[in-house]
């Protein structure tokens, strides 16, 4: 029973997180496609344009420091159902043992008060 809470938990987890972006998506940026290659520094993503002429130099320009709502992520259901998969799998893959050998249900998460 607790394997399938957490499981729900996760899924619930995973379909709010769709709409945001992901590393290594392809994403719109001034008209040009890119890769998002880094986003430590929320909501600044770095970004590495994917067109056939940068990808024949030897030596790449990276875009450094581009906020969240300066390139638009694709809103198909393919992109959608892929988002959805790499949050699962992010959090099945790191956090589920942690959780399962947890005494209490998501006593990690600190409770305020």
């Amino acid at each position: 029973m607790r394997s399938l809470f957490i499981k729900l938990n996760y899924a619930l987890w995973a379909l709010k997180k769709i709409l945001q972006p992901h590393l290594g998506e392809t994403v719109t940026y001034q008209g040009q496609r890119c890769k998002l290659i880094q986003g430590a520094c929320h909501p600044y993503w770095d970004l590495v344009p994917i067109s056939e002429l940068e990808l024949n130099k030897d030596k790449r320009y990276i875009l450094r420091r581009i906020h969240v709502a300066d390139f638009k992520l694709g809103k198909s259901p393919k992109r959608m159902i892929w988002a959805f998969k790499q949050s699962y799998q992010f959090k099945m893959e790191y956090w589920y043992r942690i959780d399962m050998m947890e005494k209490r249900v998501f006593a990690r998460v600190k409770r305020a008060g």
